[in-house]
């Protein structure tokens, strides 16, 4: 089954696009009569209610992702290609169509009406929202004609005037707007720029030199941010307020098509749109807009989480920074999370490697001897139990869960091929984990359906096959009557196009199911390089794919992390102990924060193992110890309150232990001011010291208990 995702509206511009020598596809022609469906409010309200996601990175071609080649070069019955199709259509004055689609005469109105051109050639035309960020905000989860259909809209504008600004906007919001070429020329370059250079630079280049032109400031928020600190300020870099309220136009024309398209915004844009609406007249508008959202049957984004506040910090005279200064001194805030479990704590542990030396509520069954192959490796033997009851031995003995994870075909089931392939008859592995429900029963208190069921590395068969066998795990764990947990397939997210095509296809395959999961699972490993917050990035990709398939909220466990390890193309990155204890208690303390309900690092060993960045086994005292003492921050607690800032991260946590914040850095050595936040501060290694009079702490990478 394939999710209804097809249905599309073309607008009547784009009606007459598909021509001569380009053929249309069923979905292409079968086009329903639009539902009368409107949004209506404030450009300002508009804002409010956009979704802030993180864009998705994934599987991006840039503007061939919307407008393959083919359609572009593809030729109507009177030669026109789609740039000239579009040319035509957007006309305020339509040219005449010669031999070979020569266009003679014509009148646009360009740079937001304020510029009439009277030769096609210097029209051009730029979208409101680039092809990059339209991808990343939801348009990657749509089809391929609903992406050309929002590609190729474009509005007939006529010159700008004050009636312009009296009348409310109708109809639809314009994805493309038309500059002059001189315009262009300059977006151009400032993307060209603002690709290589860091935010300071981009000030200097443009802010200071008054460079900024209109199209790429309303189209750029992060320069919005930067330069647009005050209405004096933007009309000088600009030069007049006609060019400030052009500026406002361009990013109202945005704002509609995002919205009105059911896109979303990175966080970041949104705070840049709010700070600079406010300055702008049309807050006092109303608009009715067209839904393209319902009308193109595309998926809405869900409201995200609440984004936790910044720090903010600065700089002193003479080059010395004052202590950063966090954004509370109290703890009255109210909890935003339940009970923090010792099933947050969770590990990889072969039984034959003993029994993991580090607080842990949670065992995952995978590397560990007791696959299905390992276990069943004949059809019409015994299954093997011997290994899974000393497993379940084990977790019994130091009061952990276990996570069972179906995967690794044995070849009986399979024609004799590798354990990657799936099982000729997908009832063999629903009947497999139905026996282990039986014997279990509560102990296993989750299934996981397939380890990394996106790389063809274990999995080869179909999305669709994986969602079917998700599907009769779930009816063989469900008639068993042991209550466990059905958890869908995980997922790498550092392959990226693996994630992005197959696990959004397995997405839309579980949809056509209603779902027939418990939770979801994700490994998070970011690259080699990489460290925690490269991490969270991986986790917030994840989170925006769910999202963006319309998933419904369930707990997520992240099954599978550690960091440094090789692949893509970069070799392994061997971490030190002490950076090693630091990344594992920040990656606890960040599951909490950012809603992972289980985090299982891999892997408790015998002894170092080559393949891993970071060590944990019997001989690494450093990270047990960093592990151990975070557990004991955490368990028995509830989060309340965290801020987020470039260099600072702090969580604060109250319960039976006290009220307490957990501090570190992305990286830096820096001193941080922590008045009325406590007396003592408590470090990774255990140590307790009292905080002196000036109330600051030392503060690095290994996070740091300031304690009431």
């Amino acid at each position: 089954m394939k999710r209804a995702l097809t249905a599309l509206l073309v607008p009547a511009l784009i009606a007459g696009f598909i021509g001569a020598g380009v053929p249309a596809s069923a979905e292409e022609t079968s086009r329903p009569t639009a539902p009368k469906a409107f949004l209506t409010g404030t450009v300002a309200e508009f804002i409010q209610k956009i979704p802030a996601v993180v864009p998705l990175k994934a599987g991006n071609k840039g503007k061939a992702s919307f407008i393959p080649l083919s359609v572009a070069n593809g030729k109507d019955k009177r030669g026109c290609n789609l740039r000239q199709r579009m040319l035509i259509d957007s006309a305020h004055v339509k040219p005449k169509v010669g031999r070979k689609c020569v266009l003679k005469g014509g009148v646009w109105w360009v740079d937001q009406g304020t510029k009439k051109v009277t030769k096609a050639k210097n029209v051009g035309f730029v979208p409101m929202l680039n092809y990059a960020d339209a991808w990343g905000q939801g348009a990657s989860q749509w089809t391929a004609q609903q992406r050309l259909a929002w590609a190729t809209q474009v509005e007939r504008p006529g010159p700008a005037g004050p009636q312009v600004r009296a009348k409310a906007v109708t109809g639809l919001s314009a994805t493309q707007q038309l500059v002059s070429a001189e315009e262009l020329e300059k977006i151009d370059e400032f993307s060209r720029i603002a690709s290589v250079s860091p935010l300071a630079s981009l000030y200097n280049t443009y802010c200071n030199r008054g460079f900024l032109t209109l199209a790429a400031l309303a189209t750029h928020p992060i320069l919005v941010s930067v330069c647009g600190q005050s209405r004096e300020f933007i009309d000088t870099i600009l030069g007049s307020s006609l060019n400030f309220d052009i500026m406002c136009r361009t990013q109202e024309t945005r704002i509609l098509n995002v919205r009105s398209w059911g896109l979303s915004l990175p966080p970041s844009d949104l705070e840049a749109y709010a700070a600079i609406s406010s300055k702008c007249r049309y807050s006092v508008i109303a608009y009715f807009i067209q839904d393209m959202a319902i009308v193109n049957n595309i998926i809405r984004i869900p409201d995200p989480a609440t984004v936790p506040s910044e720090i903010t910090g600065g700089g002193g005279a003479g080059g010395v920074n004052p202590a950063v200064k966090l954004p509370f001194s109290d703890y009255l805030a109210a909890p935003t999370s339940g009970v923090i479990g010792r099933d947050l704590f969770g590990v990889a542990a072969p039984v034959d490697w003993g029994a993991p030396g580090v607080q842990t509520g949670y065992l995952r069954l995978w590397d560990a001897g007791v696959s299905w192959r390992q276990m069943q490796p004949s059809a019409t033997g015994p299954i093997q139990w011997e290994k899974l009851d000393q497993t379940m031995a084990m977790a019994s003995s130091i009061g952990a869960k276990v996570s069972y994870v179906l995967g690794d075909t044995p070849a009986w089931a399979n024609g004799g091929q590798s354990g990657a392939v799936p099982p000729t008859n997908l009832g063999d592995a629903a009947n497999f984990i139905g026996q282990l429900c039986a014997r279990y029963r509560t102990p296993i208190t989750s299934f996981e359906v397939w380890n990394e069921g996106n790389l063809t590395t274990f999995w080869t068969g179909s999305m669709e096959e994986l969602a079917e066998l998700t599907q009769k795990v779930r009816d063989a764990v469900r008639g068993c009557g042991s209550g466990s947990q059905v958890l869908a397939s995980s997922t790498g997210t550092r392959s990226s196009n693996a994630f992005l095509t197959n696990y959004s296809a397995y997405l839309r395959a579980l949809a056509a199911r209603n779902w027939p999961v418990d939770g979801y699972t994700v490994h998070s490993y970011p690259s080699a390089d990489g460290g925690p917050t490269q991490r969270i990035e991986e986790i917030a990709q994840f989170k925006t794919l769910l999202a963006q398939n319309d998933a419904p909220v369930r707990p997520i466990l992240d099954t599978e992390l550690n960091y440094g390890l090789a692949g893509l193309g970069q070799d392994r990155r061997v971490i030190d102990g002490a950076t090693g204890a630091a990344y594992i208690s920040q990656s606890f303390i960040q599951s909490v924060q950012y809603g992972i309900d289980s985090l299982f690092w891999f892997l408790w060993t015998q002894a170092d193992y080559d393949k891993l960045g970071i060590q944990l086994n019997a001989g690494t005292p450093q990270t047990i110890q960093g592990w151990n003492q975070t557990a004991e921050w955490l368990v028995g607690q509830r989060m309340t309150r965290c801020a987020v800032g470039t260099v600072v991260q702090a969580c604060q946590v109250t319960g039976p232990k006290g009220n307490y914040t957990l501090l570190w850095t992305t990286g830096a050595e820096i001193s941080v001011d922590v008045t009325g936040l406590g007396s003592t501060v408590q470090y990774l290694n255990g140590t307790t010291l009292p905080i002196g009079g000036a109330n600051t702490i030392g503060l690095g990478v290994a996070p740091v208990a300031v304690r009431s």
